[in-house]
């Protein structure tokens, strides 16, 4: 058999019904407002950094995609962390689809300003954004070797389906 595991990937689900802000996180994020540390909806009139932000958090993807929502006609809105007014985290844009899924394209948090709990506020407060925006739930896939993982579980999400991406060598 000429066939390897490339990588396993896990498929979330969450019903936003279910999700509730945490009471650590919305604490947490109380102790990182006091160091000048916020979650808000971005705008372009009091935030900035955004391409340090790209280049701190060193992933091609969620620079492409930060820059395809900021060059649209009208940009979605989508969450950060700011480090007072410096753009320190993001979430992707935030929209509701036809289905009633609350999009997710990724988060990312400043390595510079890891480690207080802010990936996790970010990502609650993404699901708490796209709950009160009307999503009905939230699905995505992610890659068994990504750390963020924990902080979805943490969130409530649970893991639907678990596969592996094979690869066959053709000699």
């Amino acid at each position: 058999n000429d066939f390897h595991a490339q990588g396993h990937i896990d498929a979330f689900h969450l019903p936003l019904a279910k999700f509730e802000m945490n009471p650590d996180v919305l604490k947490r994020m109380e102790e990182n407002e006091k160091k000048g540390l916020k979650i808000e909806v971005y705008d372009p009139e009091k935030h900035y950094g955004v391409e340090e932000f790209c280049e701190a958090i060193n992933n091609p993807g969620f620079a492409r995609s930060i820059r395809y929502n900021l060059n649209r006609e009208k940009p979605l809105p989508f969450l950060i962390v700011s480090d007072n007014g410096r753009m320190a985290g993001w979430t992707g844009p935030m929209y509701t689809e036809s289905t009633g899924r609350g999009h997710l394209d990724g988060i990312a948090v400043d390595p510079n300003v890891r480690g207080g709990g802010l990936g996790k506020s970010l990502f609650c407060s993404l699901c708490d954004y796209s709950k009160k925006q009307g999503s009905s739930f939230m699905t995505f896939f992610t890659g068994l070797e990504n750390p963020a993982r924990y902080i979805y579980l943490y969130a409530g999400f649970r893991i639907c389906q678990s596969f592996a991406i094979m690869k066959k060598e053709i000699k």
